[in-house]
């Protein structure tokens, strides 16, 4: 995705996206554009998704339809495709102003044990944190889906990346693809690759603790919630 500020000054994100596991999701398509990219699409993820069971693979038009339908305005915006099961989700990456690194860590520290905080350091963004976020399971089951967020802070942007809460069987199949892609995420602009500095002391694990597994993760979040708005 490429910008401008107001100066006329470049403002790009860089993503090497893993073809044919992660698919841009354009914006403001017209009604032929729309069903052009569509159907494209469909066969490029079908293609990919041959391994799945042949019902699942029949409802991925529609999975991407309603996909491009919920796409909002965010900067760049990924369709992921499992590589190892039927399952798919979706990764929204946004640069947002910031409320400062000390408000963003006051946010962290006060999230629940269960959103499960991690200092990330060394990504492409430079520094930041990982935490799972809940949604409340469609039909008032009172299940919960689970997602991952990633906040990568400066005092006057963020970059914040959101993959989409599912169903916590599903996330342990994309945390991975999410993970590496949001590691391999850079902001490349004019004067140089835009880094977020490490976050304050008492955020995240200890420092260079790995990522939670990602299976043990999915199992623990049934109850689930982000921290109180952390980047939004």
């Amino acid at each position: 995705m490429t910008t401008t500020d107001a100066a006329g000054r470049r403002d790009d994100l860089l993503l090497d996206a893993p073809v044919p596991w992660a698919l841009p999701l354009p914006r403001d398509l017209v009604r032929d554009e729309r069903a052009a990219w569509l159907a494209r699409a469909a066969d490029d993820v079908a293609a990919s998704a041959a391994h799945w069971p042949a019902e699942a693979v029949e409802l991925l038009p529609a999975i991407l339809e309603h996909a491009l339908d919920s796409r909002g305005d965010e900067g760049l915006v990924l369709f992921l495709l499992s590589p190892t099961a039927p399952a798919c989700a979706t990764l929204r990456i946004a640069v947002l102003p910031s409320p400062g690194r000390a408000a963003v860590a006051r946010d962290l520290r006060a999230a629940p044990r269960t959103a499960l905080v991690t200092r990330i350091e060394g990504a492409g963004l430079g520094d930041g944190a990982e935490w799972v976020h809940g949604a409340p399971m469609p039909g008032g089951s009172g299940e919960q889906l689970a997602g991952l967020q990633w906040c990568f802070a400066g005092d006057d942007e963020l970059v914040l990346a959101t993959l989409d809460p599912v169903p916590p069987p599903m996330l342990a199949h994309v945390v991975d693809l999410a993970r590496e892609l949001v590691s391999g995420l850079r902001r490349v602009r004019d004067d140089g690759d835009w880094l977020a500095p490490a976050l304050p002391e008492g955020v995240g694990f200890r420092t260079g603790e790995a990522w939670p597994d990602p299976a043990a993760q999915a199992a623990s979040v049934v109850d689930a919630a982000g921290p109180g708005g952390a980047g939004r």
